[in-house]
């Protein structure tokens, strides 16, 4: 274990401490099984100690939000192939909208709230494994109104083409 792998490890078991989720010497007991397995941090923990996935994720989503940009979205940069990735009712349920995909092509830009962040990444690992998941922390006004336009949207495009089907099939 390199000294970042286990800085990050160190900063996993002290978020699950202030959490009030382990304590400081269960850290210490899974920090220590660790040095002698390949065994990820939140692994151990959730079988020495029934550590719940919730809770793991939660310590993660805190973890990782240090990473992220904040912005507003009308800012942001727009693919709408994208949104195939996620339906929408998805992307209303775990507060996580596709922007665009990053010119290595391996890499998919999301949208999220602060407040979501723990969703939209559980979402991602979930259903977006294809990708490398960057986030953009928006404002959560911004975000929900821009979901329901493009549920709008993709409704209206639907109506249209049930009415040139119709027409075409009429005449």
């Amino acid at each position: 274990m390199t000294e970042n792998e286990s800085d990050n490890q160190m900063r996993m078991g002290f978020l699950l401490t202030k959490a009030g989720v382990m304590t400081e010497e269960q850290v210490l007991a899974v920090l220590e099984r660790q040095k002698a397995s390949a065994e990820l941090f939140g692994m151990i923990a959730q079988e020495m100690y029934g550590i719940t996935d919730k809770q793991i994720w939660m310590a993660y989503a805190e973890q990782m939000i240090g990473f992220c940009v904040e912005s507003s979205l009308p800012l942001q940069e727009r693919d709408t192939h994208t949104l195939r990735h996620i339906p929408l009712r998805d992307a209303w349920r775990f507060q996580i909208l596709p922007l665009r995909y990053e010119e290595d092509g391996e890499s998919l830009v999301c949208a999220t709230t602060r407040e979501k962040f723990a969703n939209a990444l559980a979402y991602a690992n979930n259903h977006l494994g294809q990708f490398f998941v960057q986030y953009i922390l928006v404002d959560k006004r911004e975000l929900e109104q821009e979901i329901m336009q493009l549920n709008e949207k993709i409704k209206l495009a639907k109506e249209q083409k049930q009415a040139r089907e119709q027409a075409a099939y009429a005449g």
